[in-house]
């Protein structure tokens, strides 16, 4: 008998089910501050302790699949309609699908509702939200254009620790193509990513051919992921295509440090360096002034200068600075700057 501790999770739920409502919305309370983010849904955190149930439930039956798999035995996996896993079950190998495990995954077939547009054999969506790691930046190997491009087209992995692509399911030279880059030039890249010391991408031969896993965040401790962002599909899409890798670094960079909502304050060496490259450099300043302008003119972000005061050792008084302030703008605020361009394009 394969012991996942699940029992022990029943019970705990068992008893917090028999608490006073106002016990239970106390713990909710406090676990509202503290729940980590779940890649599943960029609304699930604060969800409160039915989320968390649910998050050590699957992660304990991860570990009933990772023993059953070392014991070379055959299961299914039942999962709700967020992608936890609810239930696994052992079958005998003839009845067996194939396992959804940590080496292959199965091909998902296209879901064409709401789909924008159909690029690569991938629905595009205005409601789905891909994740791009963060915690990479600063290497100059880092290829996030050509990794944008492969996140842009993957599928959900059975765990929540990658996302995958088979690599018969594109032509690379189409997709190389709509990337504005060379074959050849795509096919590198996508082995430097390989080679990099974050192990964001890994390789693999499978019987369902070879396979390209995309692990976009760190894993902690708790066995949780950290140091990732997520884009819109369609947003993620529009940068994979039009912008280079500097410029998604930024964007990435920008979702990590600011939001919506509020204006935060961040100058072009700060930013030069957290991307890989030199502050002392006056070309690629000037290429972070480039980068924000091409993508405030596209509608990602929205900036706007203001004056401060900081002390002048030389002086020996506070001098007024200009300065710049970040804010995303959001999905709809995006969509509708994009309508604006290609209608003004329509029209010329």
């Amino acid at each position: 008998m394969i012991n996942t501790g699940l029992e022990e999770l029943e019970m705990m739920q068992a008893h917090r089910e028999n608490k006073p409502a106002e016990v239970i919305e106390l713990e909710n309370k406090f676990n509202n501050k503290t729940i980590d983010y779940n890649p599943f849904s960029p609304t699930e955190a604060g969800a409160g302790m039915d989320i968390i149930f649910k998050k050590a439930k699957h992660n304990q039956l991860e570990r009933k699949i990772h023993q059953l798999e070392l014991l070379n035995k055959a299961y299914e996996v039942i999962k709700d309609a967020q992608g936890y896993i609810l239930e696994v079950k052992e079958v005998p190998a003839g009845d067996a699908t194939e396992p959804l495990n940590s080496t292959t995954d199965t091909i998902e077939p296209i879901e064409e509702a709401g789909a924008v547009e159909i690029w690569h054999d991938t629905a595009i969506k205005e409601t789905t939200e891909l994740p791009m790691p963060t915690h990479c930046l600063n290497d100059k190997k880092y290829c996030a254009k050509e990794y944008a491009g492969l996140m842009a087209i993957s599928n959900r992995g059975s765990y929540e620790t990658h996302r995958y692509l088979y690599k018969n399911k594109f032509n690379t030279a189409e997709l190389a193509k709509d990337l504005g880059i060379g074959r050849v030039t795509l096919e590198r890249n996508i082995k430097k990513l390989e080679k990099l010391d974050y192990n964001i991408l890994d390789i693999e031969n499978t019987k369902s051919g070879v396979v390209y896993k995309l692990h976009y965040g760190a894993i902690k401790e708790d066995g949780t992921l950290n140091k990732f962002v997520t884009i819109n599909h369609l947003m993620l899409k529009t940068l994979a295509c039009a912008f280079n890798s500097n410029a998604i670094k930024i964007y990435c960079l920008l979702r990590y440090m600011t939001t919506e909502t509020e204006f935060n304050i961040m100058d072009n060496k700060w930013l030069a360096e957290q991307i890989g490259l030199s502050s002392n450099s006056k070309n690629n300043l000037d290429a972070i002034t480039e980068i924000v302008a091409q993508l405030e003119l596209c509608g990602f972000i929205e900036t706007k200068k203001e004056n401060i005061f900081k002390w002048d050792e030389k002086k020996g008084k506070e001098v007024p600075q200009i300065t710049k302030k970040y804010r995303l703008r959001t999905f709809t605020e995006w969509q509708n700057i994009q309508n604006k361009v290609k209608n003004k394009k329509i029209e010329q």
